[in-house]
């Protein structure tokens, strides 16, 4: 395949990842870890069970909100990673490293 002139200015250098077969669900799920691992995308949020989606805003103060989200039917606990915070709904402290568990098809909003 040739590649005309007008697009072989926007090749410039880096990584390409090529699937070319079918993979199990676990497995792509590994190579797309990977992937963002290598390209420096990485975060605590990609170390989260399965279940729990996790999500950032911030309030009309201006302060930094981490909505913990669990689509499960089992608690999940959750090591907290970001500054420490308040859990808006308990309001307790929760302070980076800590655990906190997240009940079933609960949530958990954290302000910084």
């Amino acid at each position: 395949m040739e590649i005309s002139s007008d697009h072989a200015q926007y090749v410039r250098s880096g990584t390409l990842t090529y699937e070319a077969t079918n993979v199990s669900d676990g497995l792509q799920r590994e190579i797309v870890r990977d992937c963002i691992t290598r390209a420096g995308l990485a975060s605590a949020d990609q170390g989260l069970p399965e279940s729990v989606k996790v999500r950032h805003g911030r309030n009309a103060q201006g302060k930094l909100l981490h909505y913990y989200l669990n689509f499960s039917g089992t608690s999940k606990t959750i090591t907290y990673s970001y500054k420490n915070g308040t859990d808006l709904l308990l309001q307790k402290r929760l302070n980076k490293g800590e655990t906190f568990t997240i009940g079933p098809w609960d949530l958990v909003i954290v302000s910084e």
